[in-house]
């Protein structure tokens, strides 16, 4: 499945998202390390939220999110840096 680019306005972590242990889902300065040496190597993996049109639940790559919010948040990255999606239609 091809991946696209949305931005990080589009998307936000979803109920079903696989990570639940919180210490381990907020331990995001690698990954921030990581996205800014390597960029993104992986796509999050994205279900359209119902009601919401034109956006997506995050279910897989929760950290990844956290840490393009927290990039973009102290702007290490702008507002409007591209990051690659793979939408399953029906969710996980």
């Amino acid at each position: 499945m091809p991946s696209i680019p949305v931005t990080i306005d589009k998307l936000e972590l979803s109920p079903f998202n696989a990570r639940k242990d919180k210490r381990d889902m907020e331990a995001t300065e690698a990954m921030e390390a990581s996205l800014l040496a390597k960029g993104q190597i992986f796509p999050l993996l994205v279900h359209p939220l119902a009601g919401k049109k034109g956006r997506f639940g995050v279910f897989a790559g929760g950290r990844r999110l956290r840490s393009f919010r927290r990039l973009i948040a102290r702007g290490a990255l702008p507002a409007d840096h591209p990051i690659e999606i793979i939408i399953h239609d029906k969710g996980p």
